[in-house]
């Protein structure tokens, strides 16, 4: 049964890397992910036409246009990205199976349990997991490694935090390190134990479209 899920899982990664997700038209976005037009003559990433607590023309900005043009990521009802805000465990593997091609579905429209129960169902995260369980910078990357299956590496890791964690994970960490998805909070650090944000996790699904076309 595992090596079904393995398999599944590779499938979905390997569609990932042969297709760009597809990205949502100007006047789709404006409705489906603001829920109010953009100012007349505006652009995604344009003053007239971003989340409101994002400021315009900063490298924050590109990464947050891309995932909400990909349609992967998207602004609560109130236009506001919440870059800051902590990822719950319910939204992190939401995003991580549109990032596969695998967009959970709800009659009820929320989603987080229906892609809960297709996660567990993959082998990703608990069957049991809370939905509303931060989720701390590692158990997203450990995650995210078996979704896309990388392979671990051996090769030392530059974070002195990350020395005491077990060699499986240290390797897992390795694997995603040399496939360029993950960096540190600086060269030495890499804050495992620390919640992933919202913008964190724009981050990484910005390099597996990037690294995985």
């Amino acid at each position: 049964m595992m090596k079904k899920k393995a398999v599944t899982l590779f499938t979905a990664a390997a569609l990932l890397i042969t297709m760009s997700s597809p990205a949502l038209a100007e006047s789709e976005v404006a409705n489906a992910v603001y829920g109010v037009p953009c100012a007349e003559g505006a652009s995604l990433g344009d003053k007239g036409c971003l989340p409101l607590d994002v400021e315009e023309g900063t490298e924050q900005t590109k990464t947050i246009v891309d995932v909400i043009a990909s349609g992967i990521m998207t602004t609560d009802e109130q236009a506001n990205f919440r870059p800051n805000d902590d990822v719950r465990a319910g939204e992190a593997v939401t995003v991580l199976l549109r990032v596969l091609g695998m967009p959970p579905e709800d009659a009820k429209g929320d989603v987080s349990e229906s892609a809960i129960k297709t996660g567990s169902e993959l082998g990703l995260v608990q069957e049991n997991i809370n939905i509303d369980q931060p989720m701390s910078r590692l158990e997203f990357v450990i995650v995210l490694a078996k979704a896309l299956n990388i392979e671990p590496a051996r090769d030392p890791l530059p974070f002195r935090d990350t020395d005491n964690l077990p060699l499986e994970v240290r390797q897992i960490l390795a694997g995603l390190y040399k496939a360029g998805l993950i960096q540190g909070t600086s060269d030495v650090t890499f804050e495992p134990d620390r919640v992933l944000t919202r913008y964190e996790l724009a981050i990484l699904v910005e390099r597996v479209l990037k690294n995985f076309k």
